[in-house]
């Protein structure tokens, strides 16, 4: 009888002590679990985080084409809760992003950069940049452009070319045409010259007003334009200037 009592009494503390730890893990749960909701209310409470920019679209400027050229942007945790970029997504594999993988806090600021290999890239390019972030929107976009990678090494062998050509086309064509000016000014009567079509004679008469030459030749008159004249194939019958 005694054996039955202590047995019972053992299995009614067991009973007891159990249940008193099961109450005590509950209300530890729970009181956990409002833990949680506070601090959650608390952030929501604060509003989702805020994003500046000091700009949203970087310009190269003018470029040569194969150089690796790096844009800077300036982001700002404008919000009261943290500032997370979780990933950046460029439009192109030639565009290499760098961003903050911590989170930024409110009222601080850090860079984003963005590096173009504009080998192969030749006039304008246009690229983006996404980047994925605890925002309101969720996703923020910035730009970078070129007016045109390459036209500053284009711009080079075109002057040198445009140089090329004046010096050796359009300059001598020029002082080639004041020098005919001036031997055709300097004509007269009883000169000798040659036209350009090989024909010799002497100059009987000059007319200004309808800018022709009379040449006497051994075949009779013949009437030609100044411009007939040829000024290399009359110079040898120009008189030899008297040496002082």
């Amino acid at each position: 009888m005694n054996k039955l009592i202590t047995t019972s009494l053992l299995a009614l503390s067991v009973v007891f002590f159990t249940s008193c730890n099961e109450g005590n893990a509950s209300s530890k749960v729970k009181k956990e679990n409002v833990d949680t909701a506070k601090k959650r209310d608390t952030e929501i409470s604060k509003g989702a985080a805020e994003i500046q920019f000091d700009i949203t679209e970087y310009d190269f400027g003018t470029v040569n084409e194969g150089e690796i050229v790096e844009a800077k942007f300036l982001v700002t945790n404008s919000g009261k809760t943290d500032l997370v970029i979780s990933n950046v997504q460029p439009s192109c594999g030639c565009t290499v992003p760098v961003w903050p993988r911590n989170p930024i806090k409110p009222g601080d600021s850090a860079e984003v950069l963005a590096k173009f290999n504009t080998a192969g890239k030749p006039n304008r390019q246009a690229k983006t940049l996404t980047l994925f972030t605890n925002t309101a929107r969720g996703r923020e976009i910035l730009k970078t452009t070129t007016p045109s990678e390459g036209f500053g090494s284009m711009m080079f062998p075109m002057i040198a070319l445009l140089a090329v050509f004046y010096l050796f086309m359009i300059l001598p064509q020029n002082r080639k045409r004041k020098k005919e000016k001036k031997f055709i000014s300097e004509l007269k009567k009883g000169s000798r010259v040659v036209t350009s079509s090989g024909i010799h004679g002497k100059l009987v008469e000059l007319n200004d007003k309808d800018n022709t030459v009379t040449i006497e030749t051994g075949a009779g008159k013949i009437k030609f334009e100044k411009a007939a004249i040829s000024v290399d194939l009359s110079k040898k019958f120009l008189p030899t200037p008297k040496k002082k």
